[in-house]
């Protein structure tokens, strides 16, 4: 599957748990939790991963990716 980037994450720290995202190299997976300056996503290929907010968001590390409910 090809994943075409729509835009960076918000920057405003939001990530809800259940919120799905893209990653470059690890694809997709589905935000478990935020806290602090932490968020824990399990990634569909490699499993889970924290990673750093202040990275994420300035290196523009993830993207939206729409729900499989509304997906065609």
């Amino acid at each position: 599957m090809s994943m075409v980037p729509l835009r960076p994450v918000a920057s405003d720290g939001a990530f809800p748990p259940g919120t799905r995202v893209g990653h470059r190299t690890w694809g997709e997976g589905e935000v478990m939790s935020e806290e602090g300056n932490r968020i824990t996503i399990l990634f569909e290929t490699v499993g889970y991963r924290t990673l750093s907010l202040p990275a994420v968001q300035a290196r523009g590390l993830l993207t939206p990716v729409p729900s499989t409910a509304t997906r065609n």
